[in-house]
């Protein structure tokens, strides 16, 4: 009798085991197939992922996801014009800034929205001139506007370096080929930025620590202060589907976090920005993805130079930010993210010399130029900086949604 009993026992094991292996596998299967139905793109540092190629198989999903758009973005660091940059770009009696952005073009220009430090001034009254108070031929613009960019920042240190004059004469130049520009303008003007693309709306802000003349007309810059950031994002959260905040801060030449730019970041991140992407150090520093009471929130702690002829370590190497922004039904979010860093070329040929800004999967190119030290270099600093996020639980869940329903 007990022997028998043992086998019942022994049965009724093996039944509840197998049953369990076999869901197992049927789930496994499931979500195996489910994830090749996604169709995810094969992601790299260089990628410039259109709309297209990431809501392909997507179409079915409209039942219950309603419509579904996006909007790519991307973000440089610090543009400055120093003199030999200057010199270097003059031709024919006029400047030509173009040929130092030809490697970067076609990814910027790929974009819905560009944006980007414009670290200068550009006041025709006055000499031109670079480091301490840079003042900048107006063709830069010619160049940066061939490049792609579509939003030029004008809070930062150097905003006032020719005076209250050159602010507002390179705001009205910046407007006059075109730009919109974040951060500063004249004492009644809305120094924020929305642009709506593809039924989404890009909300911008920027604030800088200060300029090389102290916090003056505090009307006509925006500065930083954690009562007027707060109160900025709470008065344009409501007529934007995502946020991006530009802080303009650190110490120069530090390529560590540090605390207090921490808590900034952070404080801004829970008054309600979806991204946070800073300039001013001149190198580069992490990226990474903030927890902020249940929300993903993208923080680049220093973009770096764009271009410029600084020649400390590290101000060779600055880093875009690549984002692309999804909206289903009333749901808005970061769906895509990457850094790309990017090397300041500089070298010399027919007796001038030539800049150039790469990306950094693209200096092999010049790998004659740049020599094997320079090469590991860049790559060393490049795998520091690279960073990828991809929002794959949504489209997971969006995906078995629907198939659980057509089954």
């Amino acid at each position: 009798m007990k022997k028998r009993k043992g086998l019942y026992i022994l049965l009724l094991v093996s039944i509840i085991v197998f049953t369990g292996l076999y869901y197992f596998s049927i789930n496994t299967s499931f979500q195996s197939n489910l994830i090749s139905k996604l169709k995810v793109p094969k992601l790299n540092s260089s990628s410039s992922l259109s709309s297209t190629t990431l809501a392909k198989g997507n179409e079915n999903s409209a039942k219950t996801l309603n419509t579904i758009s996006q909007v790519s973005i991307i973000s440089a660091g610090d543009i400055l014009f120093h003199m030999p940059e200057v010199v270097s770009a003059k031709v024919n009696g006029t400047y030509d800034f173009k040929p130092m952005f030809s490697e970067v073009k076609d990814i910027i220009s790929s974009k819905d929205i560009s944006i980007a430090n414009f670290e200068t001034t550009i006041n025709p009254k006055k000499e031109l001139s670079g480091y301490p108070s840079f003042n900048t031929p107006v063709q830069a613009l010619d160049a940066l506007k061939y490049t792609g960019f579509q939003i030029l920042l004008n809070d930062h240190n150097h905003s006032l370096d020719t005076g209250i004059d050159g602010l507002r004469s390179t705001n009205n130049l910046l407007k006059q080929y075109g730009f919109k520009v974040l951060g500063s303008g004249e004492p009644n003007e809305d120094k924020s930025v929305i642009v709506e693309k593809n039924n989404i709306k890009i909300g911008m802000l920027s604030y800088t620590y200060g300029t090389n003349y102290g916090i003056q007309y505090k009307d006509m810059i925006n500065y930083i202060d954690e009562n007027k950031i707060k109160n900025e994002i709470e008065k344009i959260k409501p007529k934007c589907d995502f946020l991006i905040v530009f802080l303009h801060l650190g110490t120069e030449y530090v390529r560590s976090v540090e605390p207090f730019q921490a808590d900034i970041v952070n404080k801004t991140a829970q008054f309600g920005a979806d991204a946070i992407l800073c300039s001013h150090p001149h190198v580069s520093k992490k990226t990474e993805m903030l927890n902020v009471n249940g929300r993903k929130v993208l923080v680049n702690y220093s973009m770096g130079n764009f271009i410029s002829n600084q020649n400390d370590k590290y101000t060779d190497m600055g880093s875009m930010e690549s984002m692309l922004i999804e909206k289903r039904g009333n749901i808005t979010k970061l769906k895509y993210a990457e850094t790309i860093p990017v090397y300041r070329l500089r070298y010399s040929a027919d007796n001038k010399t030539i800049y150039k800004t790469i990306p950094y999967n693209d200096v092999t190119k010049f790998k004659n130029i740049l020599g094997q030290d320079t090469l590991s270099y860049i790559s060393t600093v490049s795998k520091e900086l690279s960073f990828q996020y991809y929002d794959f639980y949504t489209e997971y869940a969006s995906k078995r949604i629907y198939i659980l329903e057509t089954q």
